[in-house]
């Protein structure tokens, strides 16, 4: 092997080599645990395995149906997860209070053409807050939040919250004496 077959080798493998940088563990004062690739002071040194690696797939030529490239452009099912943030299971309105924010998180982000969905008593709610108005009965209801792609078919969901709107009610009179 040649001079400069062996540098052209060390610099096509460096970067590989660099790519396995030494992870490092620590609590902050806040009492959070950070990783980083910098040593500090009280980290210890975590051990890592070996980088994995997935070859790109092969482009071009078409594909027969069912062959091995046309399980390749299957799209691959995500799995997501839902929570409902707000509001807060088992929490108790009354009419004329402040409207009811609703929010929810899903991880990971959703794919193209797929959406959140917030539920009101099993049906779709637009918008993102719940008015305490006429437009929504006293007594128990139920929030959920869930995942569907764009032919409708449902993804995931959160768990159901249920609430509670209550009627202010007027002061009684005073009785006359």
């Amino acid at each position: 092997m040649g001079l400069k077959h062996l540098i052209c080798t060390v610099l096509l493998v460096a970067p590989v080599l660099s790519a396995q940088a030494e992870v490092y563990r620590y609590v902050d004062k806040q009492g959070n645990h950070v990783f980083t690739d910098k040593p500090a002071d009280g980290a210890e040194k975590v051990q890592t395995g070996p980088v994995m690696t997935v070859p790109f797939p092969k482009t071009g030529g078409a594909s027969t149906a069912g062959g091995p490239a046309a399980a390749q452009q299957k799209p691959v099912a995500r799995t997501y997860t839902v929570t409902l943030l707000s509001p807060p299971a088992e929490t108790t309105y009354r009419r004329g209070d402040a409207d009811i924010p609703v929010a929810a998180t899903v991880s990971p982000s959703l794919a193209a053409g797929e959406q959140l969905e917030i539920l009101l008593d099993g049906k779709p709610w637009e918008g993102s807050v719940i008015p305490l108005d006429d437009s929504l009965d006293r007594g128990s209801h139920t929030l959920q939040a869930r995942v569907v792609d764009e032919k409708g078919t449902v993804l995931a969901t959160s768990a159901t919250v249920t609430i509670h709107v209550q009627q202010h009610t007027a002061p009684k009179a005073k009785p006359k004496s």
